[in-house]
């Protein structure tokens, strides 16, 4: 105990112990508090998809969401975790809880790698200071990226456990390996690598590029082509590996090579005019200013670049690692562009905020590096030093920590949910499910487009959905051949469910063909909703409603019989 109070209960280690566990304990306390409908707003849509598929596997009913078909829709590292989980924990509210207390975990993990990296930058009393925004942003949205439920917090810790490894391999510093240790060292980088792909297929793009700079930096240093070789096959090797393997598992049980979710989205063709890279600078924050993940991105960009010319004149040790990380944090900035533009140039799909994960990375690691040069800058213009004076002391730390922990256990509880079951989608969606699980039949079989996740989850019927990115590739191919009424009514589907905000509904459906509400008209829709691909229309009539949210409601939700004429 006294190393560990050592190294977690004295400055620096405790500012980052504080962070991971504040944070986290924030989130958990506050999700586990509220109510049952409140849980539901903490997880985003897609989370959900995960939560049934792992309780699925876990339950031995096979990989799939709606019982019927098998899918490999989901990115398989995420799905790994879960699944243990949940042959303990079982259970709706618990299958809400478990994946949000694994979440508070890895960002816990996130603090233990940065608090390393400060270390190896010689900013272990300052560098945390960076980590504020990022840890604010954490804190305060119940769906923040590092708590969101998709693969976004496993993806963000392997992509830190990663830029670790390979600043601590010194690969980054032009140096070969010339011990055994050192290259069993590189092939764990490729390992790192091979992890961050496994968390998210697409961020192969980031991967790729963290293995092309440690490539031309040895390229810069002038090593020899073959060492350079050598590193080459370390770093590579054990990703190809990881993606034939995975590849090959799909292909033999779900006869196809890729998920089907990546397949679906790449029905559409582009839509032009770079909608989703537009976004991805000048949107989605959730302010009334036009700026986006991407563009926030830029700006930490800039200003950490601004910060390594501070201390242009310092050519140490110390300011070539921090150049290092820069590099690693800038290569993950052109990766998340280079993303965004990739899904533009092939689909229509649009892009939600767990695609931006790029940007995220750079929040998290950026922000430190440009603390510890300024920090570095002041102390040599002749001040006092810029790190922030903590007591040393092991019982006011020991006491700093517990009082810090138990603020943050009452703010999270003092901020839980407890909604009356209208102000919120998820909120709503879990309301309708509730009501529905009691007038609908047992044994019907919904289908469903856009918005199935919570919905599905809370619904005690099977939901088919409409989109395919969970189905298998029969369905997949019955959306692309215009085939997909056939298809559900194969399977014996009896309901037909869209779930949208009013306000979306105007902009995308035809005037003409809003009727189906009302006894003795009917309409269409389109599905799936999102992308300019093969479309289905069904065909809703009024004399088919079966179910309809009161009007002014939040979300626009109608359950039809199904017609599959």
């Amino acid at each position: 105990m006294k190393g560990f109070s050592a190294r977690w209960l004295r400055f620096p280690g405790l500012a980052y112990l504080l962070i991971g566990v504040g944070v986290s304990t924030f989130q958990v306390v506050r999700m586990v508090t509220s109510t049952r409908l409140g849980k539901a707003a903490f997880a985003q849509d897609d989370a959900y998809y995960y939560f049934r598929i792992a309780q699925n596997v876990a339950l031995g009913k096979g990989s799939t969401w709606d019982g019927i078909h098998s899918t490999n829709g989901y990115h398989p590292l995420w799905l790994l975790l879960l699944v243990p989980l949940y042959l303990v924990f079982r259970g709706r509210v618990a299958g809400m809880v478990v994946p949000k207390v694994l979440a508070g975990v890895l960002w816990i993990f996130d603090a233990v790698q940065l608090r390393a990296i400060a270390a190896f930058l010689g900013a272990e009393g300052t560098f945390w200071i960076g980590l504020l925004p990022a840890a604010v942003i954490a804190t305060y949205e119940v769906r923040s990226p590092p708590f969101s439920g998709v693969e976004t917090p496993i993806l963000l810790a392997m992509l830190l456990y990663a830029a670790r490894s390979l600043l601590e391999s010194e690969l980054l510093a032009g140096v070969v390996p010339t011990t055994r240790a050192g290259w069993r060292h590189t092939w764990i980088c490729g390992v790192a690598l091979a992890l961050v792909v496994l968390s998210r297929l697409d961020a192969v793009s980031i991967a790729g590029l963290f293995g092309l700079g440690v490539l031309g930096r040895l390229a810069w240093a002038r090593c020899r082509p073959r060492d350079i070789a050598r590193v080459a096959a370390a770093l590579a090797t054990p990703p190809a590996v990881a993606l034939g393997v995975y590849c090959s598992v799909n292909r033999v049980l779900f006869e196809s090579w890729l998920p089907v979710s990546g397949r679906v989205k790449a029905l559409p063709p582009p839509t032009g005019g770079w909608p989703d890279l537009h976004a991805y600078f000048f949107d989605g924050l959730g302010i009334s200013l036009p700026i986006g993940p991407g563009l926030f991105a830029t700006g930490v960009i800039i200003v950490v670049g601004l910060s390594l010319v501070l201390t242009r004149r310092h050519h140490d040790e110390t300011r070539s690692r921090r150049m290092q990380l820069f590099g690693l944090v800038a290569l993950a900035y052109v990766g998340g562009i280079l993303l965004v533009a990739y899904y533009d140039l092939s689909t229509s799909w649009k892009l939600l905020s767990w695609y931006y994960y790029g940007s995220a990375f750079v929040l998290i690691a950026g922000p430190g590096i440009a603390i510890a040069n300024v920090a570095t800058w002041w102390s040599t213009t002749g001040r006092r030093s810029f790190e922030l004076t903590w007591v040393r002391s092991r019982p006011v730390a020991v006491a700093t920590a517990g009082a810090v922990v138990a603020i943050v256990v009452m703010a999270g509880y003092a901020t839980r949910l407890q909604p009356r079951g209208d102000e919120d989608f998820f909120v709503q969606s879990t309301a309708i499910a509730d009501s529905l699980n009691r007038t609908l039949p047992h044994d019907a079989i919904v289908a469903m487009g856009d918005r199935a996740g919570v919905f599905g989850y809370e619904l005690d019927r099977p939901v088919v959905s409409i989109e395919g990115i969970v189905n298998d590739t029969a369905f997949l191919s019955a959306v692309e051949r215009h085939r997909v009424l056939r298809a559900l009514k194969r399977d014996r589907v009896a309901y037909y469910v869209r779930s949208i905000n009013a306000d979306e509904e105007l902009h995308t459906t035809p005037k003409r063909d809003l009727g189906g509400r009302r006894p003795g008209t009917c309409g269409r829709r389109a599905e799936p909703l999102y992308g300019i691909g093969p479309k289905t229309w069904f065909r809703v009539c009024g004399d088919d409603l079966v179910f309809e949210t009161p009007r002014g409601a939040v979300e626009s939700l109608a359950v039809w019989r199904f017609n599959p004429r």
